[in-house]
């Protein structure tokens, strides 16, 4: 996939895949009482969940009145991409975006609880804004600095930037392709910064990510 095979800005990507990763801001993991994990942790986002800047979503009754705005680095992958070597990753990405990993926090917690698999907390209709537009990778100098800013109601609630993650993005990149073949639409949700908190029904939640020299623009959901 070139920069000019780039989803359009206007649409969100429709990927064959979502993997999302946890844990992979250090002070994130330890804010929910996490141990800081030895390897990235891996989650699936189903793309049929996937919705874009502007959508409203309807927090579900099943939240039980914890639904958590995460805001988070995307990569959008470009060509098709296995076992990658150090120095690979780049060149097999198409561009970046962003991504708001909603989670409702009460399920995540049962389930963790019982060893079970996040899929329903992190699964819902809605529950993958990702957005406003998909920024070639030709115009991101450097992933491993960029701005991650979450604010609701125009209150910060998260700000970070991105060479704090424990692993650099290309690394995360090229571990994920020793598990799974990354195809050209596929997208990384990179994991969270520390910040986390609830939504309420008429919130509007606003991400930005920005770089010395790059603006991804401002990822905005609302919440009834």
């Amino acid at each position: 996939m070139t920069d000019s095979a780039l989803p359009p800005c206007s649409t969100p990507v429709r990927p064959g895949k979502v993997l999302a990763l946890g844990r992979t801001y250090r002070a994130h993991a330890i804010e929910l009482g996490n141990s800081p994990p030895p390897e990235p942790l891996v989650f699936n986002k189903l793309p049929d969940t996937i919705v874009p800047s502007g959508s409203r979503v309807t927090i579900p009754t099943d939240a039980a009145g914890v639904l958590d705005h995460e805001a988070e680095l995307a990569v959008v992958i470009g060509a098709t991409a296995w076992r990658l070597g150090p120095g690979d990753a780049r060149a097999h990405i198409a561009g970046y975006t962003i991504c708001n990993d909603l989670t409702m926090r009460a399920v995540q917690k049962v389930a963790k609880e019982n060893g079970w698999p996040w899929l329903r907390a992190k699964n819902f209709p809605g529950s993958c804004p990702i957005g406003p537009t998909v920024t070639p990778v030709s115009a991101v100098p450097d992933p491993g600095d960029l701005v991650i800013t979450c604010r609701v109601n125009g209150d910060l609630r998260q700000e970070a930037n991105t060479r704090d993650l424990s692993w650099t993005v290309f690394e995360l990149v090229e571990w994920l392709s020793h598990r799974w073949v990354l195809y050209p639409g596929d997208v990384i949700s990179t994991g969270t910064p520390a910040g986390v908190g609830t939504l309420r029904a008429g919130d509007t939640c606003a991400i930005s990510i920005r770089g010395p020299s790059v603006d991804l623009g401002t990822l905005i959901t609302e919440f009834a």
